[in-house]
């Protein structure tokens, strides 16, 4: 073993643990955005908070999530620890999704705006 490899082997070491750490938060990352739509897709749906919970928990495994109203929208919030070494996380990761909540859909909202600028004389096309 010479000098040069003793003292550029910790470098090339170190250099692929934060290679590693930074593939590994992109792979948490694009999991909790996943998660978020998903919860937000359930949401829309109307479904149960135990069927939010399941679907994000699908998507993304240990993430933590939260849901709020925001007039006609629903907001499902997700996040995660981007990396974990052992007992030790590093950095998060967060994502939002939203979706107009079903109970404020207007079924006749097509013929609403179809219909608001036509003459009095016009027919239906």
């Amino acid at each position: 073993m010479t000098a040069e490899f003793a003292l550029t082997l910790p470098a090339v070491v170190l250099l692929a643990g934060l290679l590693i750490a930074v593939l590994a938060a992109g792979n948490s990352s694009a999991s909790v955005q996943e998660a978020a739509r998903a919860g937000a897709r359930e949401v829309a749906r109307g479904a149960s908070e135990a069927s939010v919970a399941q679907a994000v928990e699908h998507a993304s495994p240990g993430s933590e999530w939260s849901r709020t109203r925001t007039g006609e929208f629903e907001e499902v919030r997700v996040s995660r620890p981007a990396v974990r070494v052992g007992p030790w996380s590093i950095g998060t990761v967060q994502a939002m999704a939203a979706a107009r909540a079903e109970d404020h859909r207007d079924s006749d909202a097509s013929e609403h705006e179809t219909h608001a600028d036509l003459p009095e004389n016009a027919e239906d096309p």
